[in-house]
C-alpha cells in the first residue's frame, strides 16, 4: 500500500499539459487524491509557417482537481483550470472530466502497468482564442492509453519509465496527437526526480494567421511542438508531496517557439 501512495504522489508529475493524471499507476481504493498547481509561462516569439513573428506572452495558470479511485482498476478526476495572459484577463479557462481503467499493474506483479483513459473538456471561449493553451474547441474529447515499467530493489523502487499515447476530437474541426515518455528516479521514496518529453500536434491544414490578433483558435492549424520536461519531487511530511517543475520548448510549428514554464504543484492524499 505504502509503494502505491508513493507511486500515486509521484505521478502529479505530468502537469505539463494537463493536471489530470494519465499515468498507469493509480492510488489507494477509497481514498480522495487533491491536486493543486501554480505556473507562470512565458514566450516572445510565434511560429507561423517556419517564419518567427515576435509576439510576446506572460501567462499564468492555476490547475485544481479532486480525484478517486472506488476500485483497484477504477479511477475518476474532475479538475478547475484558471488562466490569465497579455490578450485576456484572469479568469476559468476550462473544466474537465476524466475516467480511468487499469488494465494491468506491475507492483502487484504484472509484467508492466496498463491503463486507458476517457475525458471530457470544456473550454471557455478566451481559452480557445489564447494561443498559449492549445485548445480545439468549445467541447473535447479525448482517449488515451498508457502503459509504465518499474525496477525495484528491496522494499523501495529505484527507476521507472512510461508512455503515453492520446488522441483527442474536438465537435469541430481537426484531431490533436499528443505523446509523452519519461523516465523517474526515486531515492528511498523521499526524494524523485524526473524527465519526459512531450509531442504535441494538431492535425489541420492551415496556418496560423500572419497578423495574430486574427487568430481564433487551433481546430483548423496544422501545428506541432516539443517539450522537455524536469522536474523534483519531494515528500513533505504532513503536507503532502510538492513538485518543482521546468519546461522548456525544443520545437514549434504554428504554435509560440522558445516557451518556458515554471511550475510548483502539490498532491495530498486523505481518507473518506
Amino acid at each position: 500500500m505504502f509503494r502505491k501512495l508513493i507511486c500515486l504522489g509521484l505521478s502529479v508529475c505530468s502537469l505539463s499539459l494537463t493536471a489530470t493524471e494519465r499515468l498507469p499507476w493509480f492510488g489507494n481504493d477509497l481514498e480522495w487524491e487533491a491536486r493543486g498547481a501554480f505556473a507562470v509561462q512565458w514566450y516572445d516569439r510565434v511560429d507561423v509557417n517556419g517564419q518567427k513573428i515576435h509576439h510576446s506572452s506572460f501567462d499564468t495558470l492555476q490547475k485544481l482537481s479532486i480525484a478517486l479511485s472506488p476500485e483497484p482498476e477504477w479511477s475518476g478526476e474532475l479538475e478547475a483550470v484558471f488562466a490569465s495572459s497579455d490578450s485576456r484577463s484572469w479568469g476559468a479557462d476550462s473544466l474537465k472530466a476524466m475516467g480511468r481503467y487499469l488494465f494491468m499493474d506491475d507492483i502487484i506483479g504484472d509484467l508492466i502497468s496498463l491503463s486507458s483513459g476517457l475525458s471530457i473538456t470544456l473550454p471557455t471561449g478566451d481559452a480557445k482564442r489564447d494561443l498559449g493553451r492549445r485548445h480545439h474547441s468549445s467541447l473535447e474529447l479525448e482517449g488515451h492509453l498508457a502503459l509504465g515499467k518499474e525496477i525495484s530493489s528491496g522494499r523501495y523502487w529505484n527507476a521507472r519509465f512510461f508512455n503515453i499515447f492520446a488522441l483527442a476530437q474536438g465537435v469541430c474541426g481537426y484531431p490533436r496527437l499528443n505523446i509523452e515518455g519519461g523516465l523517474e528516479f526515486n531515492h528511498k521514496d523521499q526524494h524523485q526526480i524526473g524527465l519526459k518529453g512531450e509531442w504535441l500536434c494538431g492535425l489541420g491544414s492551415h496556418d496560423l494567421p500572419m497578423q495574430l490578433e486574427d487568430f481564433r483558435g487551433y481546430h483548423k492549424i496544422d501545428h506541432h511542438s516539443f517539450d522537455l520536461v524536469c522536474y523534483y519531487q519531494y515528500w513533505w511530511e504532513y503536507t503532502g508531496y510538492w513538485t518543482a517543475e521546468w519546461v522548456c520548448r525544443l520545437d514549434a510549428k504554428n504554435a509560440p517557439k522558445d516557451l518556458n514554464r515554471l511550475q510548483i504543484s502539490f498532491l495530498y492524499p486523505f481518507g473518506i
